[in-house]
This record gives structure tokens, sequence and C-alpha cells, in this order.
């Protein structure tokens, strides 16, 4: 009797083992479709939710939403005097009263690498960072990012940079728990 090869490769891309993690994460040809659209922006649109006390999920966030003191850009492009290479965080929250903005930056990775890429999620943008800094010296600026596993599993800065995006203490149990189903 002769063994047949089965072949392990993904279906779908054909390029790497097909794993749960892959397909969860990993496969490129499900990156641009599935994840970025469906999950990555969820996660997004449910912290933009709650930033704008909005009791209605928007599907797509008008580019700029003024709240009280705040304005809240949407996934806008940046623009500084010297171009940098990432100048499109998810959300842009500017304060104009307390003369803080926050740049922040949501990612759902493999739940695995979850400490990687808050750091280089957070490295990303501290050149647009600087820049802005050097254009508006009166603001302070921070960099916040929303880290969540695809399936499911949660950073252990996520509840403090929540807070840092001046969500209700209250709120931030129920808050994770949308969003880990939103990545799921």
């Amino acid at each position: 009797i002769k063994k047949r090869e089965i072949d392990t490769r993904c279906r779908i891309c054909h390029q790497s083992e097909e794993n749960i993690f892959h397909l969860v994460c990993s496969c490129p040809i499900l990156a641009h479709s599935l994840y970025l659209s469906d999950r990555h922006n969820q996660v997004a649109r449910i912290i933009f939710q709650e930033i704008t006390g909005n009791e209605k999920l928007e599907y797509n966030p008008p580019p700029v939403t003024k709240v009280q003191n705040k304005k809240i850009w949407w996934d806008q492009p940046v623009k500084t005097v010297n171009k940098v290479q990432h100048n499109k965080p998810n959300l842009v929250i500017g304060n104009e009263e307390t003369k803080i903005c926050k740049v922040v930056e949501v990612s759902v990775p493999l739940d695995t690498n979850i400490g990687q890429v808050e750091i280089t999620k957070k490295a990303k943008y501290i050149p647009l960072v600087a820049q802005l800094q050097q254009m508006y010296r009166a603001y302070k600026f921070e960099i916040i990012t929303i880290i969540i596993g695809a399936l499911g599993s949660v950073s252990e800065k996520l509840p403090a940079n929540l807070k840092l995006l001046e969500i209700d203490k209250e709120r931030i149990g129920t808050l994770i728990e949308r969003i880990q189903k939103a990545a799921l």
C-alpha cells in the first residue's frame, strides 16, 4: 500500500501550515478581508462609541466628531511638516480644554503576540507624536494602544489604557467583554 501525502498547507493562501492560529490571524488572503474590516474595525468602532457616549454603534463614524470639549478624528491621516511613515492612527482625540491629545491605535493580533504588538504599535507612532509636539507646543501628546487577542485574550495594560481614554471605571469591565466578543 502506497502512502498518500497530505498537503497541510492553508487551503486559502497555500503558503503556510494550516492551523487555527494561521486561519484566525495570519493568513495573508484573509488579512485584507476578514481581519481588518471585521475584527479590527469593529473593536475600534466600539471604542469610538464609548468615547462619544453614543447609544448607537456607527458602522461608518464621521471623519471628525465634536463631543463637549473634545474633537475625535476617525481613521484620518494627520498632516505634519515633515512627512512621517505612519500618520493614520485609528483615532485621535484632542481635548481643547486640557490641551491633551491622544493618538489611539487598535490591534487584534494572535493572542501569543499581544505583548510584542503593544510595543511595536507604540513605537510606530513615536515619529508622528514628535512632529505633532513640535507643531502644537501647547498640547501634550500620548500614544494609547488598545490590544485584544483574536481569541479574546486581554493585555495586562488594556484596563489602564481604557482609563486613559477617560472611560468610566465602572464601564471598563463591560467594555472589555464587548471588544472581546468583537475580536472573536
